[in-house]
Parts: C-alpha cells; sequence; structure tokens
C-alpha cells in the first residue's frame, strides 16, 4: 500500500483521532490525523498560516509545506513540518505535540469550522522543496522532478 493509499484508508476509518506511522526506511513520514465535528466558520488562510507559523515557533518548528483540501464545511488542512534548526528527524511524538497545539488554537478562536480535519506530517523521504533554503540544503543531490510539462 502507497502512503497516500494509507493516509486514505486511516482517514477513511478514523474517529475523532488517529494515530498512524509508517515504516519506510530511515526517512519515516509520520502523521497525525484529528477531526472536530460542528458548525461551519469564515476561513481566512493567511491568517491561519500566519498564525500556524507562529505556533510552530513557540515549539521549535517550522512549516515545510502547508495544503488545503476538503470543501468550506470541512476542511482539510495537511501541514508537513519540520524542527528549527532542522537538525534531526521528525517523530510521531513531534507530530502529536504540534497537533495538539495547533488544535487547541484552532478551537480557542474558532478559526476554522468546528468540522475540520488537521494531518500533521513529518516531510519525509519525498520532501517537497518549496524554498529557497530547502534548495540550498540539498544542493548537488538528486532529486525527482515531477511536472505536468515538458522542459
Amino acid at each position: 500500500m502507497t502512503a497516500g493509499g494509507a493516509r486514505r484508508y486511516i482517514e477513511g476509518v478514523a474517529g475523532a483521532a488517529a494515530v498512524a506511522f509508517f515504516e519506510w526506511g530511515m526517512a519515516s513520514p509520520a502523521f497525525f490525523v484529528g477531526s472536530r465535528q460542528g458548525v461551519d466558520v469564515k476561513t481566512d488562510r493567511t491568517g491561519l498560516q500566519e498564525g500556524f507559523a507562529e505556533q510552530l515557533a513557540h515549539l521549535g518548528y517550522e512549516i515545510v509545506q502547508l495544503q488545503w483540501a476538503g470543501n468550506a464545511q470541512r476542511p482539510v488542512v495537511r501541514l508537513r513540518v519540520e524542527h528549527e534548526p532542522p537538525n534531526r528527524p521528525v517523530s510521531l511524538d513531534d507530530c502529536a505535540r504540534v497537533s495538539r497545539r495547533l488544535e487547541a488554537w484552532i478551537d480557542e478562536g474558532a478559526r476554522l469550522p468546528e468540522r475540520y480535519v488537521l494531518e500533521v506530517s513529518s516531510p519525509g523521504m519525498d520532501r517537497p522543496l518549496t524554498r529557497d533554503r530547502d534548495f540550498q540544503r540539498f544542493r548537488g543531490r538528486r532529486v525527482a522532478v515531477r511536472g505536468t510539462q515538458v522542459l
């Protein structure tokens, strides 16, 4: 089963919360999935991204990638995080710690509809290179490039 397939399976069977850890060699991706149910509120994605970054900084982490999925009634927020500085791998405990902090912050300010899904994961082996410093960090290494157009 692929990591994506495993994630969809866990999302499908998860109740209020599910924790999963996949061992794919040395750089194992770990993620924590949590959800809440209730009413709809307006979502300010830019404000949320800034708030997530601030909350993570307090814990010593930073955002590698933030993805939005789902719909207005049940948004899905996917975060890939790493330590700041990125000197050690992100563990399942790290993902759970980040998830608890972000859920408390989201809920205290009703920043998302009460019915949302938050996924926090390590960058894993297929980490995206999204920032200038990611490219600098992995300079000289082989990478796989995927796209929709021939270069």
